[in-house]
């Protein structure tokens, strides 16, 4: 019994793989079936599948749904989905407790199969304690003892770490997806921004009263809340150039975590933190 005790609470660690230099992927097992990739996607939260990736017979052997709803990614697809009640196996011992898991059934204007296909993935699991949706939890909360404590993506060594923060903090910010930052871009004033710290982001985004343009070639330094600590900085190229919008909201992209371990607390409950670790 100790022994089995001291399993579920230490942390334990799954590969991570990168698809087309941006998506972060793991390999998840839902409800016994066989294991897919899924993006991990700090962004949102909710493990989100297709049933096409499901199929019918896994699906009838989850029994009835316990809610429906209707969501939506910024990548541009609109779904009614599902939620469902199973577990979700990472490998290496790493299994949830019975958790809802939602099964997009429709979705527009193209397949939820075909969306998650683009970024390399049959699924989406969103980690984020404070996004918005579309929920209802996030299945890491439905892991064993310490193991929900959060998550450590380690973009750098190829690694998704559950439990505790195993590296050394140099930096937090308040929330987890979405928090305060301040940000330069090129010759601009340092700024206060609503942002969203995303995983699953690709080449990120920025507010045109930011920035009403960001051409290639352009340094961008993103600080914390105080202004005090970077948190990371890049210059922008032909491919990896933030979108210019026209809402409020600054989204970091990849590179928040391709350039260092990057460790989402659950702690506290319903908001989170975001933790950047030295390599």
């Amino acid at each position: 019994m100790p022994a089995a005790q001291e399993s579920a609470t230490s942390s334990a660690s799954v590969p991570l793989h990168i698809y087309s230099d941006t998506e972060p992927l793991v390999d998840v097992s839902i409800g016994g079936g066989p294991a897919k990739p899924v993006l991990v996607d700090t962004g949102s939260k909710g493990l989100v599948v297709g049933l096409g990736n499901i199929g019918l017979l896994r699906l009838f052997s989850m029994g009835l749904p316990t809610g429906l709803g209707v969501s939506a990614y910024s990548g541009g697809l609109t779904y009614l989905y599902a939620t469902f009640k199973t577990t979700v196996n990472f490998g290496n011992g790493i299994v949830t407790k019975p958790t809802s898991v939602d099964v997009a059934l429709l979705s527009y204007p193209g397949s939820f199969e075909s969306f998650a296909a683009g970024n390399g993935a049959t699924g989406i699991l969103g980690i984020g304690p404070n996004a918005t949706g579309p929920g209802p939890s996030s299945v890491i909360s439905a892991l064993p003892g310490d193991l929900s404590d959060g998550v450590l993506i380690d973009e750098p060594d190829g690694v998704l770490v559950f439990g505790p923060n195993p590296k050394i903090a140099r930096a937090s910010v308040s929330g987890a997806p979405n928090a305060q930052l301040q940000v330069k871009v090129g010759n601009g004033s340092l700024q206060s921004v609503s942002a969203i710290i995303d995983s699953g982001g690709v080449y990120g985004t920025v507010p045109s009263s930011i920035a009403p343009n960001v051409p290639i070639g352009t340094v961008i330094w993103v600080y914390s809340a105080d202004g005090q600590t970077v948190l990371y900085t890049y210059t922008t190229d032909a491919t990896n150039t933030p979108t210019v919008t026209s809402d409020y909201l600054l989204n970091t992209g990849y590179e928040a975590f391709v350039q260092q371990p990057v460790y989402i607390s659950y702690s506290p409950t319903g908001v989170g933190t975001t933790i950047f670790d030295y390599l």
